[in-house]
Parts: structure tokens; C-alpha cells; sequence
């Protein structure tokens, strides 16, 4: 996991900064806020690259959210390093009137460049589908498809990726939004990686604009749940059951 593994043993985990030995020196803004300053500054520079990328492979028009630094905001209860919040959805129109990612400056001025680079890659892929995502879309595929893009769009190694995920054992299902919001961080980063495998899963049959073609029509239907059922079995001929079997048979498969 070496491109989305910054210093001090931190793994980026979709907006998560999970501690691995990390003492925290040098994370902390000093007197005069200039780390946080700095933070900001470098994050902003990464949106501007990143946003044309991220609209490009998602087919939705170009938004370069405002970083705000406020590792208070209740938005980044439970270890979020960063959070896409997206404002005045219309989401007949696909538009919003307000873009923001809410960042932990601490946490990001703690990160590697390879680590901001997928962070903030993946809250932007938030930020560009929000308005035109049906809130009862289920959250792995939420966040499996902000995963996805985002490390395509991070330039993140992806086979080195893949070696550092370790143990993921078959579950017969795909992950929970409680496994998703789970307390322990390691049992979080594990239901995100499921994730995001289920829908790299989907691109190895699909490919990246199938997949996100099936992430639209679910996104936009009355009932996403079902229409995520109806998706895989005219795509894929899969019942639900079938692809969380095949699933689970792509996790276990080499890596």
C-alpha cells in the first residue's frame, strides 16, 4: 500500500487517516496557523489539477470546491481527514450552489503527497456526483465508485495498492453502511476496501465508463437499491446474491 500509505504508518482510507505509530510531530499547525495555511493552500493547488480529471471521468461538468480547514466540524466526527459537502442540490437541474471539502489541516500536513493526492481525488468524485445521486443509493457503491475514480484519477499505484490491502475474508455480502460508519478503524478501512474491490470488480467486466454508466442509472433511480438488482442481472446476469459471491471469489483472487 505504498502510494496511499503517507509517513508515519498513516493509510488513507476514503477521507480516513488511520494511525499506524505515528507520533503526530510536525502534523500540528504552529502558533500562527502556518502548517494549516500551507495545508490549505497545497490542497486547493490539488482540486485545481485534479477537478478536470475527476469531471472527465465521471462526464459531469467541472467544480473546484473551496477548502475550508476546520478539524471541528462535526462532518469529520470519526477520523475523516477530509469531507466533500455539497450544498443547494437540485438534483432535477445535476447542480448544487455550494462545493466545499471541509479538510483536518493537522492530518493533512501529516500525509504524503501520494496520500492528498487520492483524498482529496476521491472527495472531489463526491463532490461532482452528489447532485445527481439519490441519497438511498447504497453507501458501497458510494463509496467504491469515489474510491475507484479517485485513485485513477491520483495516478495511485494501484498494484501496490492492492498488495497492502492483507486479509479480506469472504463475507457472502457486500459491505453494510454499518461496517461503512463501523468505530473501529480497521474494520472501517476493511468494509471500504471491500468496496471499492466490488466496483473494481464491476470495471473488470464493464469497464470505467460502463461502470459509471450503471452508477448513474442507479444514482438516479426512485429506488437505487433495485435498480442496482436490475443493473447486474441485464449487465452481468447476476442476482444480487450471484454478484456478492463473485465478489468475494475477486477479493480472494491473486493480487
Amino acid at each position: 500500500m505504498r502510494s496511499a500509505r503517507p509517513a508515519c504508518g498513516l493509510v488513507v482510507v476514503v477521507g480516513v487517516l488511520v494511525a499506524g505509530g505515528c507520533s503526530g510531530e510536525g502534523a500540528q499547525p504552529d502558533a500562527t496557523g502556518t502548517s494549516a495555511a500551507d495545508a490549505v493552500a497545497s490542497a486547493s493547488e490539488l482540486v485545481a489539477e485534479l477537478a478536470p480529471v475527476v469531471a472527465g471521468l465521471v462526464e459531469r461538468p467541472v467544480v473546484e470546491p473551496q477548502i475550508v480547514s476546520d478539524p471541528s466540524a462535526p462532518q469529520l466526527n470519526g477520523g475523516a481527514a477530509a469531507v466533500a459537502v455539497t450544498e443547494g442540490i437540485d438534483r432535477a437541474a445535476g447542480t448544487a450552489t455550494s462545493y466545499r471539502i471541509i479538510v483536518d489541516a493537522p492530518a493533512l500536513v501529516a500525509a504524503d503527497e501520494a496520500t492528498r493526492r487520492a483524498l482529496l481525488a476521491h472527495e472531489l468524485v463526491h463532490a461532482h456526483l452528489q447532485p445527481v445521486t439519490d441519497p438511498a443509493t447504497p453507501l458501497w457503491l458510494i463509496e467504491g465508485v469515489a474510491d475507484a475514480i479517485g485513485y485513477q484519477a491520483a495516478g495511485t499505484d494501484i498494484d501496490a495498492l492492492r498488495d497492502g490491502l492483507g486479509d479480506l475474508p469472504a463475507t457472502g455480502s457486500l459491505p453494510s453502511e454499518a461496517e461503512l460508519n463501523a468505530s473501529d478503524p480497521q474494520a472501517r478501512q476493511k468494509a471500504y476496501s471491500r468496496s471499492w474491490l466490488a466496483v473494481d470488480y464491476l470495471i473488470s467486466k464493464l469497464g470505467l465508463p460502463g461502470t459509471t454508466a450503471l452508477f448513474r442509472t442507479v444514482a438516479a433511480s426512485p429506488d437505487p437499491t433495485e435498480a442496482f438488482t436490475d443493473q447486474i442481472l441485464v449487465s452481468l446476469g447476476m442476482s444480487d446474491a450471484e454478484f456478492a459471491a463473485a465478489v468475494d471469489t475477486y477479493i480472494a483472487g491473486p493480487r
